[in-house]
């Protein structure tokens, strides 16, 4: 008899340990599902801060705020003075580059640059992927136009990148 209350204890003891864990289990079930549900899972919304240069430039440190002035520090590995920049949304050339003061780049230097970007919103978090593009006179030639990096970023401030 002393065995079966023994028994009747455990089981008793166990369906509890089983039924409050079960019960939080349940719990993180349902705020999981919810905060799925939210999007907050969702990888669209989430971009990575990238610069991607082509061979002879480096981009790096992009940082975008909610009107599209997105700074970069660009390198060059050439001797070049940088007239005009540009950001497109797409491969395209930009109609027009924007004039800047003339930014003269050495072998290994690199300076903060701020270009314009398209953006649909003002809003912090908002994706932007795009190609930089700039105007630059070299030794030999001038007027030289170029999609120098690819860029994805979101706009990480809302107040004024300088």
């Amino acid at each position: 008899m002393k065995t079966e209350k023994g028994i009747a204890y455990k089981l008793q003891s166990a369906m509890e340990y089983l039924l409050t864990y079960g019960w939080a289990l349940v719990v993180i079930a349902v705020v999981l599902s919810v905060l799925y549900s939210m999007g907050l899972f969702s990888t669209k919304s989430i971009v990575r801060q990238s610069c991607t240069a082509i061979p002879g430039f480096e981009c790096n440190y992009p940082i975008l705020n909610g009107t599209g002035s997105l700074k970069v520090l660009l390198g060059s590995t050439d001797e070049l003075t940088l007239t005009g920049v540009g950001c497109t949304g797409d491969s395209a050339a930009p109609p027009a580059l924007t004039e800047i003061a003339p930014v003269e780049f050495y072998p290994g230097s690199a300076a903060s640059i701020l270009f314009t970007c398209p953006l649909p919103a003002n809003v912090l978090g908002t994706p932007f992927s795009g190609y930089l593009w700039i105007g630059y006179n070299t030794i030999t030639a001038s007027g030289q136009e170029e999609a120098v990096a690819q860029v994805s970023a979101s706009v990480a401030t809302l107040e004024k990148v300088t």
